[in-house]
């Protein structure tokens, strides 16, 4: 995977202009120049990387039977290429009916978050943040979660959020935890740059 990223940084590094647009499941957004967007139509790759790393690929697979719908699109920040972690921020799409998120929804929705994360690490993911949030303001609440330990000191960071009343976004941030401050700004201007199509 990270020889093909190499190859597509060198062979498209002269189309890359100082501001891309992302355009998907209903909603546009500004990425910077020092991402490049990957879509996936399946998630092959993932289950891979999850076999690889020895996690538990039934909790995986269970969650996908959940999401067999969904789609995700990856964005990888070119600056780690040559790290042994690649910076990453994954859109992932889940038809649903709309729910309001509230309070009262942390109560479900947070610890699902947390026992997922665990599952799938085999271990118990520290869950920093779970608070409701109004970014990226599109059709009312999002969820706004943080979660440390999915990977051995790497944080993961997300947004639920609804983009209209059938279907639930959820965005991702991963990075290295101590490694994470450039990141975090750049996915909330990114969150924040979110426009309904």
């Amino acid at each position: 995977m990270k020889t093909l990223l190499a190859l597509f940084v060198l062979f498209f590094s002269s189309s890359v202009i100082a501001e891309q647009q992302l355009n998907i499941y209903g909603f546009t957004s500004q990425i910077p120049d020092n991402y490049i967007i990957l879509k996936e139509d399946d998630m092959d790759d993932v289950t891979q990387f999850i076999e690889d790393e020895s996690m538990d690929v039934s909790a995986w697979n269970e969650l996908k039977s959940q999401f067999s719908n969904e789609e995700t699109v990856t964005i990888y920040n070119i600056d780690y290429l040559s790290s042994e972690f690649m910076h990453n921020i994954n859109f992932s799409y889940s038809p649903g009916e709309y729910q309001n998120f509230t309070n009262e929804t942390l109560g479900v929705v947070c610890p699902y978050f947390h026992n997922i994360l665990s599952e799938i690490a085999k271990t118990n993911v520290t869950q920093l943040k779970c608070d409701i949030s109004s970014t990226p303001n599109i059709l009312g609440n999002s969820i706004y979660a943080e979660h440390y330990g999915v990977l051995p000191n790497v944080a993961s960071i997300q947004y639920l959020f609804w983009v209209n009343k059938n279907q639930v976004i959820t965005a991702t941030l991963t990075c290295i935890y101590d490694d994470c401050i450039k990141d975090r700004i750049v996915f909330k201007k990114i969150m924040s740059s979110i426009r309904q199509e």
